[in-house]
């Protein structure tokens, strides 16, 4: 390999590898409070059904600002937070959590009733809280920065799929060549 080739990819390998390292701060919707899946199967109509607001990622937060944006069909009755918030999470809320936290934040819990009405992937996602643009957190230095969003689906029948983070992208040669034109 010539020293050409071997520079070019030792460029696209620092790419990757800063692509890799810069996912931070993602707010996630999970059904379990462990916050690690996206799907809930909804079995027993009229039961309490909790869904929990994860903050991940985070090298540091003291708070999220961000919507749940709700075309699930499933009755959305409350949610609570073990911190300081302002307004609701179907209509845009922000939530203090009152000292700097890393890496991983149960934000908040939505309760759910479910009354055996068809649904076929009732979505949940986590979006910008109106008229902000992006899903905004706040590091322990009062920056606000911008954070991703997740799905979730309440899933009666099993077949709805849900996306998690991915730490690097999939991209072409082209698309590698033309952050440096």
């Amino acid at each position: 390999m010539n020293t050409t080739a071997k520079a070019i990819l030792l460029s696209i390998m620092g790419v990757g590898l800063a692509t890799g390292s810069a996912l931070a701060d993602h707010i996630g919707i999970y059904s379990d409070a462990a916050g690690t899946s996206c799907l809930l199967e909804l079995t027993t109509p009229g039961v309490p059904t909790n869904v929990y607001i994860f903050h991940k990622l985070t090298p540091g937060t003291i708070g999220s600002r961000f919507k749940v944006d709700d075309t699930s069909g499933v009755v959305h009755v409350g949610a609570s937070s073990p911190y300081l918030s302002i307004g609701n999470p179907w209509a845009g809320v922000s939530i203090a959590y009152g000292s700097c936290l890393a890496g991983e934040v149960n934000a908040m819990t939505l309760i759910y009733y479910w009354f055996n009405e068809p649904i076929s992937c009732g979505k949940l996602a986590i979006v910008p809280d109106p008229p902000v643009a992006d899903i905004l957190v706040t590091d322990c230095n009062f920056v606000e920065k911008v954070a991703t969003g997740d799905i979730f689906y309440f899933n009666p029948d099993g077949n709805c799929d849900c996306r998690l983070p991915h730490p690097v992208d999939e991209s072409s040669w082209g698309k590698v060549k033309a952050l440096y034109r």
